[in-house]
């Protein structure tokens, strides 16, 4: 578990010594952290910092996965006998969409920084491995590394200095400890980074700069859409929608919902706020990938209207899962058995994405 760089103020002034002399430093990236697995000489897998593989659902909702799955499949065909070579292997790194993904500014041909490999278990130095790999010249690619420290004398008086204000609670663990941090340590931020990483053992601390919080999704309006549709889908019966894709089923079932009742009655566009069902986000915000859906009308809906189109994101990001009563503040009990038994018809017949 990564700590506040205050909560040092909880240990004996003898570990923050040993801390502040044998911690490493590592600047916190502010992107998406992806993993690309080699499955075979023709296929990988590519998984968000949660493990989930990303999927055609993912591509759709948000167009910035594109360019990751465009990179690493021309790789892979660019490259083939090095992934042959290296199959079981996996790569963390660190993914920019663009010069902004979150809050931080990079440069604008920066596409990964590489954490590490892993293979059978172990951890290996990635840029060793990647050596042979030829990337496109169109971004440019890096590795994270260590930032440098202040020599050990200077140090230990910086620790003699501060460490009777810093428990006292007179001064700022936070401006001590980037103290630390020789200027000439290499730095991917533009301006200032997202923060700094301390690690020592077993123990984590970070200062983190300026941080902004999602906002959290205002769920009466997201909630009332999805009432909206389970009473539409008992009036128009909707299995004769499902088919063995499941992002044609949505879009089937979203076309239906928009044309023979969205557009007739107007009942979510006069009766919520069109940002009370956008997806949150902070940075960069991107368009859904229109070249993944896999339905004409369905595109032209979502083009014609931000409305549609953010109700045909709630329904494909929703349909493939179930609802608990007691996380709902609008849908009743009777509406989340309605929703859970279209998901489940849904599920059922679906035999991919």
């Amino acid at each position: 578990m990564i700590k506040p760089i205050e909560k040092l103020a909880e240990q004996s002034s003898k570990y923050i010594k040993d801390f502040m002399l044998n911690c490493t430093i590592e600047e916190k990236i502010d992107t998406h952290y992806v993993c690309v697995e080699i499955i075979s000489k023709n296929e990988i897998k590519i998984k968000k910092a949660n493990g989930k593989e990303i999927d055609r659902v993912d591509l759709i909702l948000n167009s910035m996965w594109n360019k990751l799955f465009l990179d690493w499949n021309y790789l892979m065909l660019s490259n083939k006998e090095w992934f042959e070579k290296h199959v079981g292997y996996g790569f963390k790194m660190f993914y920019f969409p663009c010069e902004k993904p979150i809050n931080t500014l990079y440069d604008k041909d920066l596409r990964y920084i590489f954490d590490y490999a892993y293979y059978a278990g172990e951890i290996f130095e990635s840029e060793k491995i990647l050596a042979d790999v030829k990337f496109p010249d169109a971004y440019k690619v890096d590795y994270k590394c260590l930032l440098n420290k202040t020599s050990l004398s200077s140090i230990r008086a910086l620790y003699h200095h501060h460490i009777k204000k810093l428990l006292e609670g007179e001064e700022n663990f936070a401006e001590v400890f980037l103290k630390l941090i020789k200027d000439d340590s290499k730095v991917f931020a533009i301006e200032k980074p997202e923060g700094y990483i301390f690690k020592y053992r077993k123990k984590i601390f970070q200062i983190e700069n300026d941080k902004i919080e999602v906002e959290p999704q205002e769920k009466s309006s997201y909630e009332f859409l999805l009432s909206d549709f389970i009473k539409f889908s008992k009036i128009h019966n909707y299995s004769d929608k499902i088919v063995a894709s499941y992002t044609k089923t949505v879009c089937n079932l979203f076309n239906n919902y928009i044309i023979n009742g969205e557009k007739i009655n107007h009942t979510i566009e006069n009766n919520i706020d069109i940002s009370g069902i956008e997806s949150p986000y902070i940075g960069t915000k991107f368009d859904i990938g229109y070249e993944y859906i896999p339905d004409q009308v369905t595109k032209e809906l979502c083009r014609e209207s931000e409305l549609y189109k953010n109700i045909f994101k709630v329904l494909l990001a929703n349909l493939r899962k179930g609802k608990d009563e007691t996380h709902c503040i609008f849908l009743t009990k009777k509406e989340v058995n309605e929703w859970n038994m279209i998901m489940k018809s849904i599920k059922i017949r679906n035999l991919y994405i």
